[in-house]
């Protein structure tokens, strides 16, 4: 007679009949073929059909049906499942199949990475699937045989590519500076601006924004060399830089650069060439992280500012350059520098008041509005009509900047000569307390 064996993946018996429950992996033998069964597998026998019903705890396969015995196959292979399935390039895969009668399987099919896998006659079988497969959709086989009895069965596998890391924008700079809103590169009309960055995971990068000669995209993933770009034009700009590359594009950003024109009283005028004007990091404390190139911002109001004391600090080869407007009313007072406030070191200074960023000659400079102290300093303004004459006198509604840097410079020293002298024994750092005393 013909006995028909079915095996499915729930470990449970849904026929009734006789059931053998196998303890460990068993063989079973039908019309003297054998049926390879995994721990836990039961077999039932219906007492009415005579089908007998095999349930595998092996894979997670469905429903397989072979035909044993007389004009039945020697070999059957279950249906195959794969998992996961999607399946990520460069991950690995668990191939799921049962067997019946065979003495060996291998796998078919083209699903990368699977043809060269030894393996049993039951699953599962794990393996990588190469990193640099293709996406697409694959088939992955499995063909068992028993002397001149064969049988295969296959499953259709998806392969996805792996996703690529997003790019990343790691230097972004012009004039070596990482610039803000609040804390912008100024330059003068015609100055050049460099324009450097830096990049991973990006095959190129755009520039937009509003300064001239900029905006474009085909730029290199890279560039520590830098674009140069300028313009005549006075006024406030951005450039924005994004790159993009497999993984999608970066977040944009953006440096500010502001063009501003020469004032006829400048001309000739050049600050230290061995220094550089500190733009952050000025506070000793208070107030904390101001934008050191602006009054405002380090006295914590427009000129003349608060009666709070500015803990001041600069490291070597530095110098400060506050900007402030005078308004309509210029006050009478002074910015009181004491000597040793706090931990930084003391030094002779040259302090200027000028209409010149980073002025510290005598070049159209009212000699009034030109300090070298080497202790404590009142640095005095008056309105231009007063006549003290130890009181810098200041124009309305004009910009001027107050000037600071550590030298011992000899009095006629071209400003773009003046070197840098101060005691750093303390913290590498040398400051002093200022504070605003003026009455209108």
């Amino acid at each position: 007679m013909k006995s028909k064996i079915f095996i499915a993946l729930i470990a449970l018996v849904f026929l009734s009949g006789v059931n053998i429950v196998f303890g460990q992996n068993k063989v079973l033998f039908l019309d003297g073929e054998p049926i390879d069964l995994a721990t836990g597998s039961s077999v039932t026998i219906n007492p009415v059909t005579g089908n007998i019903t095999a349930q595998s705890q092996v894979g997670t396969l469905a429903d397989v049906c072979t035909e044993a015995g007389v004009g039945g196959s020697a070999v059957a292979v279950s249906p195959i499942s794969a998992t996961p399935n999607p399946v990520t390039a460069g991950s690995q895969v668990q191939i799921n199949w049962i067997s019946a009668g065979a003495s060996g399987c291998s796998p078919t099919g083209n699903l990368p990475g699977w043809g060269g896998q030894a393996i049993g006659t039951q699953g599962p079988a794990s393996f990588t699937v190469p990193s640099g497969a293709s996406g697409g959709a694959y088939q992955a086989g499995v063909e068992c045989v028993s002397g001149s009895s064969s049988d295969n069965s296959s499953t259709t596998v998806n392969v996805s590519e792996p996703q690529a890391d997003p790019p990343v924008i790691n230097s972004f700079q012009v004039n070596g500076q990482n610039t803000t809103i609040s804390n912008p590169l100024v330059v003068q009309p015609g100055d050049n601006v460099n324009v450097t960055w830096s990049s991973t995971n990006a095959s190129s990068c755009t520039g937009t924004g509003n300064f001239p000669g900029w905006s474009g995209a085909g730029k290199p993933a890279s560039n520590s060399t830098g674009q140069t770009v300028s313009t005549n034009t006075v006024g406030n700009y951005t450039l924005t830089l994004t790159c993009s590359g497999p993984g999608g594009t970066s977040s944009a950003v953006t440096r500010h650069v502001n063009v501003q024109a020469v004032n006829p009283q400048c001309a000739g005028v050049s600050p230290p060439s061995s220094m550089s004007r500190r733009t952050s990091g000025c506070s000793a404390g208070q107030p904390p992280n101001p934008n050191c190139t602006l009054y405002e911002s380090v006295f914590l109001a427009p000129f003349p500012g608060t009666s709070n004391g500015f803990q001041m600090r600069m490291r070597a080869n530095d110098y400060l350059s506050f900007e402030f407007e005078t308004g309509s009313t210029v006050p009478t007072g002074f910015v009181n520098a004491q000597e040793g406030q706090f931990q930084a070191g003391n030094g002779p200074k040259i302090v200027t008041i000028s209409e010149c960023m980073g002025q510290f000659d005598e070049t159209n400079l009212d000699p009034r509005c030109i300090w070298r102290p080497a202790g404590n300093v009142a640095i005095e303004v008056q309105p231009s009509t007063g006549s003290n004459p130890f009181r810098c006198p200041l124009q309305p509604n004009t910009t001027y900047y107050l000037n600071i840097t550590f030298s011992t410079s000899p009095a006629g020293t071209p400003s773009n000569d003046v070197t840098w002298s101060c005691d750093q024994a303390q913290s590498g750092w040398c400051g002093n307390l200022m504070t605003p005393q003026f009455s209108n």
